[in-house]
């Protein structure tokens, strides 16, 4: 069974390169065949579906979707990449301009996080805090602060 960094290539030639756990892949980029005879072409993070994509069905069909997290974005809430002006890269749903719904934030200063922003600000899920001098949180968020179990490494 594959198990860390690899490489996965189908009968057709199409490739899927990053990491595999328990021969599952779980983060990476590439495309991979789906139950329903169609195929995923895209990005794995933390083992989900994140960030643009094409789905291709059985008969040839292709859509270009988005997800976030393992979540399809629902197409007309306009769910796109942005820069905020303080240098942070967020994926998601937008309103009126703003992070609102489901998304992804990433920052110069190490935060990384996935989950429901309102009106621009980030008010619950999963995510990450590297700090400099002591390590990484990983864990729940509420409201913006930390809350609940979480991981310091």
């Amino acid at each position: 069974k594959r198990h860390g960094a690899g490489r996965l290539t189908s009968a057709a030639g199409e490739v899927f390169e990053g990491v595999f756990e328990k021969d599952v892949p779980v983060s990476g980029k590439g495309v991979l065949p789906l139950k329903t005879g169609g195929k995923y072409e895209g990005e794995l993070v933390e083992g989900k579906r994140h960030g643009p994509a094409k789905i291709t069905d059985a008969k040839g069909g292709v859509n270009e979707v988005t997800y976030i997290y393992g979540r399809m974005i629902d197409p007309d809430k306009a769910a796109r990449t942005i820069t905020l002006d303080d240098g942070s890269t967020y994926l998601g749903e937008l309103k009126t301009g703003v992070p609102h719904g489901m998304g992804s934030l990433l920052s110069p200063d190490g935060l990384s996080l996935i989950g429901v922003f309102e009106n621009g600000s980030f008010v619950t899920g999963e995510g990450s805090k590297r700090y400099e001098e002591s390590g990484v949180y990983e864990g729940s968020w509420v409201d913006g602060k930390w809350h609940g179990p979480g991981k310091f490494t």
